[in-house]
């Protein structure tokens, strides 16, 4: 079933700890949100999580968390493999818990390791959205270390290499045009 969906506003994370143990078997899968960068992933994520009293993980936050380095340090320090090796360990690591709403980076489900993990354990969520709009959102960022310099150049060749597998996801929503608390409850819709 393939569905439509807009986030463009700052919302801070809601820490979880990762050592915590699990849930159990009553919780409910884990939903974890994908989608290219600037969708909105992280925006809506803290909404889901909020209205479902559910913990967020930020991928990329934990990354940063665990790493004690900027997403973009990791790249210009030790590369983007070292940097997807830090993000599969980690999906694989939230594979193993229940109940969680996870924000996945841009890139985490491009990785067969970290889908096959989230794909077991969670229900995935494609957020997509008009490249324009994209490239308005990610114009007011400076900390995207795929699409630095020529952002529109940049963009559209991440997303035309990206494509074919951005499209194989089940179900996928479409942000342009619509706000945080819409897609929240859509996902929700979809989700029952």
């Amino acid at each position: 079933m393939h569905r439509e969906h807009a986030a463009s506003e700052s919302v801070g994370i809601v820490p979880v700890d990762l050592d915590r143990p699990s849930l159990g078997k009553l919780a409910p899968q884990n939903i974890a949100l994908f989608g290219p960068p600037g969708v909105g992933k992280t925006v809506i994520g803290k909404l889901l999580a909020e209205t479902l009293n559910r913990p967020l993980v930020d991928t990329d936050t934990e990354i940063e968390a665990i790493s004690g380095k900027t997403i973009e340090a990791i790249f210009r320090d030790e590369g983007e493999a070292a940097f997807r090796d830090l993000e599969r360990e980690l999906s694989v690591s939230l594979a193993r818990r229940t109940g969680l709403v996870v924000a996945c980076g841009g890139g985490t489900l491009l990785d067969d390791v970290s889908r096959q993990a989230f794909e077991a354990s969670s229900s995935v969520v494609f957020l997509d959205c008009a490249a324009d709009t994209l490239l308005t959102r990610l114009d007011r960022k400076h900390d995207r270390p795929l699409l630095t310099d020529d952002l529109r150049t940049k963009l559209a060749a991440l997303l035309a290499e990206r494509a074919q597998v951005y499209l194989s996801f089940e179900t996928r929503l479409d942000t342009t045009g619509r706000g945080p608390s819409e897609t929240v409850a859509e996902i929700q819709a979809v989700l029952r």
